[in-house]
């Protein structure tokens, strides 16, 4: 789905998040539609905004397709580190 709230400022990040991410992890999911368990790769770069907010920005990769992406922002660490399960496959 896509919601004009704000958040679409931050479209041009998608491409170096999937370039040059951060950490990438492949963790195992319930599929909304199928309920079968799928792998999905989860591609996690921070960047910081013009009001030096962090922003962490996670797109997914599943089956060699870009299936979406969603972006965080604030101080929340521990939310954002809610975002990092499964198995680091990449990570600087």
């Amino acid at each position: 789905h896509l919601t004009m709230d704000g958040r679409e400022a931050y479209f041009p990040l998608i491409r170096p998040t999937l370039e040059n991410p951060y950490e990438i992890w492949l963790s195992p999911e319930k599929g909304e539609i199928s309920g079968r368990i799928v792998m999905r790769k989860r591609f996690i770069r921070f960047f910081e905004d013009e009001k030096k907010r962090h922003v962490m920005l996670v797109a997914e990769h599943q089956q060699g397709t870009f299936v979406g992406y969603t972006f965080f922002r604030g101080d929340i660490e521990g939310y954002f580190l809610k975002q990092r399960k499964g198995w680091l496959l990449y990570g600087r």
